[in-house]
């Protein structure tokens, strides 16, 4: 899993600051933001 969790942590930090330039919604923006908080938490499979 190495830096997985901060990988999603910093992409979720920094993807409202490029949202616009992505033409994201605000929806997209927020699914984002959550699915990649959420997966700092998740356990890998084994």
């Amino acid at each position: 899993m190495g830096d997985q969790p901060e990988w999603h942590t910093h992409f979720a930090t920094k993807l409202p600051g490029y949202a616009a330039a992505l033409t994201l919604s605000q929806a997209e923006e927020d699914n984002g933001v959550a699915d990649n908080l959420i997966d700092t938490h998740l356990e890998p499979e084994t």
